[in-house]
């Protein structure tokens, strides 16, 4: 069996984790388990690769496989040429963290991965699918979602083909936003422990910039209300 974990941020107790769903899932099913790893965070030196722990003699070890999508920023050339689209998420990713402070670079970014994704000649299903990640790891404000979809909507008109239809987009959006909200709960109570009913209707009713923004200063705020300011 195989159980890969996307790890987003940096976690101390991150490699004990992985050796209690390995032992777990070991335990269940009863077969061999293969745990990987892709880390998605942007703390350069954090590699975990590895879990031990020993008593009177007895010792248990986990060692885990462990990619890093940072590391891929030098290899944009060769990402953006291969024809796995499993390189897109990449590129998406590593654009995603590149501007995360720059949206009209953002845009530039989301729709030139847009035109790449429309050409790797894959299956319709694939395609919504994967527009559907770029659209959401590359949210944009609102005034320049709209110039994005205008372009897409042109580049499709140009190339007389139409991939996602305006009913499509528009439940993607939707979709996109409920998943931020969600994210940035689970990033609050873990940080800060569960949140209120106030916090979490507030959330919810946030648009898409204002999630944006939010996440970002979690990641350096010391208390909820630098977060929600």
């Amino acid at each position: 069996m195989i159980h890969t974990e996307i790890q987003g941020d940096r976690e101390v107790d991150f490699p004990r984790r992985l050796y209690t769903y390995h032992s777990r899932l070991t335990d269940r099913y009863n077969r061999p388990v293969a745990t990987f790893v892709v880390l998605t965070d942007d703390h350069l030196n954090w590699r975990p690769v590895r879990y031990e722990h020993a008593l009177w003699g007895c010792r248990a070890t986990l060692e885990f496989p462990s990619i890093k999508l940072l590391d891929y920023r030098d290899r944009t050339a060769e990402l953006e040429t291969s024809p796995n689209p499993f390189a897109l998420v990449v590129l998406a990713h590593l654009a995603a963290t590149a501007t995360r402070r720059d949206p009209a670079a953002r845009l530039e970014h989301k729709i030139g991965l847009t035109r790449r994704l429309y050409r790797l000649g894959l299956e319709r299903d694939d395609i919504l699918s994967l527009y559907a990640f770029i659209d959401w790891v590359l949210a944009l404000p609102d005034a320049l979602e709209e110039d994005y979809h205008r372009c897409i909507q042109a580049i499709e008109e140009a190339e007389h083909m139409q991939y996602v239809t305006t009913a499509e987009r528009i439940g993607i959006q939707k979709g996109r936003k409920e998943g931020e909200a969600a994210m940035l709960l689970r990033q609050i109570a873990r940080k800060f422990g569960p949140p209120t009913e106030t916090v979490r209707e507030r959330i919810e009713r946030a648009d898409s910039e204002t999630l944006l923004e939010w996440s970002d200063r979690i990641l350096t705020a010391q208390t909820l209300d630098e977060v929600l300011h």
